[in-house]
Parts: C-alpha cells; structure tokens; sequence
C-alpha cells in the first residue's frame, strides 16, 4: 500500500483527470480495509480466548487485544508491532514451560 501511495499515485495523476484521479485515490483509501477488520477480528479473538482458557500470559492476551484494537489504524505497525510483542511473549513461555523436567507418573496401585 505504501509503494502504490508512493510510485503508483503520483503516476497516475499525469495519466487521468483530477475526477478520475479522486476515484483512485478514495480506492487507494480503502486498501486496508481488510487489514483493519481480519487484524480486529483475529488479533481479539485469539487475546479473548486466551484469556477465558487461560492457555497464555495475561499481558500477552492484554497485547493481542490492543493489537486488534490498534490494527483499525491506517498504518500497519502499531497492530503488527503489539501482536509481534505478543507473540514473542508467549514463545518465550512456551520455551520456559517446556524446559522444566516432567514430573514422574504416579504410581498404580
């Protein structure tokens, strides 16, 4: 989106006219539409989820949350950066959690 904003706009403005031109930009405007919605929908949900099922950290659900609520932003880092924190908090507890030795088995009897 940023390269198209950059290179594909200002070349079009000397190909069409100024109300042609308009149209295109109100279609450049909608680019991230798609980003906004499945980056609220997705980001939320897993946050949500994994705060309910307790399944990950709860500041790594607070992060996914804000992440979906900041993808409704045009720009896309703010969501991807609060997701990318996500993500790496709960990598890290996974590979914390999976270090710690097994218990040993109960015994039968």
């Amino acid at each position: 989106m940023s390269w198209s904003l950059a290179t594909l706009a200002p070349h079009m403005a000397t190909l069409v006219s100024d109300s042609e031109y308009d149209e295109f930009t109100t279609y450049l405007i909608l680019f991230p539409l798609p980003k906004m919605i499945l980056g609220l929908v997705g980001f939320t949900a897993l946050g949500v989820s994994g705060w309910r099922r307790r399944t990950i950290p709860r500041g790594a659900a607070a992060l996914l949350i804000l992440a979906g609520v900041a993808s409704l932003w045009w720009a896309y880092p703010p969501g991807a950066l609060l997701g990318a924190l996500a993500f790496a908090w709960i990598v890290k507890t996974v590979e914390t959690g999976s270090r710690e030795p097994n218990p040993a088995p109960a015994p039968r009897g």
